[in-house]
């Protein structure tokens, strides 16, 4: 069973006056792997990190593989979902540590204003998931603002952790974030007991949006970085 551990926290919530903290217009739960039913019309794709072989003592750089998966395509009736995750194929524990939500707390795109909005809501607040669309959009009312704070989950082999998302366009954005390719990134600190050290990655978040803002695919990266 994983065992979620609070790394720190400090008062108040992040925003973009709070050194630290983000907010919805910057670019910038951990849950079991997805598992509600979904119809999923892109395809769900896989990749590891790949760097040194490990040795005994040594951190296994090969032990992580991430996944996104298409929760909820169609956007006509209400906002559609993503999922990415993030499985030990290691031999043993291992422990993945980030922010609000692990493994993926990256809730604002790098390249237009789309918001994933965790389903895990223990340290993330702001806008609710809305009824209806606004001007021609499903819109956060709100911004998003997360507690300055670290998790950890202690992650066995063979196992994942997960993060669901609803996707939102910006509360202030001039239009609708559709017809493109939205990325998040993020980034984890990886480590085991029986290691010397331990090794950062980034996970990446792509979303492909219709004109229609239906999600076509989503996929996820991840690569070793230090």
């Amino acid at each position: 069973m994983r065992r979620r551990r609070l790394l720190g926290s400090f008062a108040g919530l992040c925003t973009a006056l709070t050194a630290g903290c983000l907010e919805i217009t910057g670019p910038d739960s951990a849950e079991t792997a997805p598992s509600e039913t979904a119809t999923t019309t892109g395809p769900t794709t896989t990749e590891s990190a790949t760097d040194a072989t490990a040795t005994e003592g040594s951190p296994d750089t090969d032990a992580l593989t991430a996944a996104a998966t298409v929760l909820q395509s169609s956007a006509v009736d209400s906002p559609p979902r993503v999922g990415v995750g993030v499985t030990n194929t290691a031999d043993g524990e291992v422990r993945l540590s980030g922010g609000a939500t692990v493994p993926f707390s990256s809730y604002w795109a790098e390249d237009g204003p789309l918001v994933a909005l965790p389903d895990d809501r223990e340290y993330v607040r702001g806008p609710s998931i809305p009824n209806e669309k606004t001007d021609g959009c499903w819109r956060a009312d709100s911004n998003v603002r997360r507690e300055d704070i670290g998790l950890t989950d202690v992650v066995p082999a063979g196992e994942s952790v997960s993060t669901r998302f609803t996707l939102l366009t910006a509360v202030d954005a001039d239009g609708c974030a559709v017809g493109d390719e939205f990325t998040f990134e993020n980034q984890l600190s990886v480590d085991a007991e029986h290691w010397s050290t331990g090794y950062g990655v980034d996970v990446e978040l792509t979303v492909a949006r219709s004109e229609a803002g239906d999600v076509s695919s989503a996929s996820a990266t991840l690569r070793t970085t230090e």
